[in-house]
């Protein structure tokens, strides 16, 4: 993962944590797209898979935010792959898929967070 990247990680997980977020995992390894943030979100007990983008120019705006239906598809059977592997939830676990894009300008950056993307 190049610097850009993680850099973008390390400020989704800050606003998520922000916004009272419990930060589970930080980056799992999401099969065949890279790394994905785990978290529950605290007033609902939703358990949110947050996906990360980062760009370092504006020029092409946000990262895409929408998958195709084959990445949507890919994202559901992990979910349940985790879900089934972790004693810390049951098959009744609400589940849902977030995106976070981030453009890098200078100093700053703009960051964007669409709850439910898939939904």
């Amino acid at each position: 993962m190049d610097n850009l990247q993680e850099l973008g990680r390390i400020a989704a997980v800050r606003h998520l944590e922000q916004k009272g977020y419990n930060i589970i995992e930080p980056r799992w390894e999401f099969p065949n797209d890279g790394l994905m943030v785990v978290a529950t979100e605290t007033a609902t007990d939703i358990l949110a898979f947050i996906n990360v983008k980062t760009r370092d120019c504006s020029k092409r705006g946000l990262p895409r935010e929408f998958p195709d239906e084959e990445t949507r598809d890919a994202y559901e059977f992990a979910a349940m792959d985790y879900v089934s592997e972790h004693p810390l939830f049951d098959d009744n676990q609400t589940v849902r898929f977030d995106s976070i894009g981030i453009i890098a300008l200078g100093e700053g950056a703009m960051l964007r967070h669409h709850v439910g993307c898939l939904d």
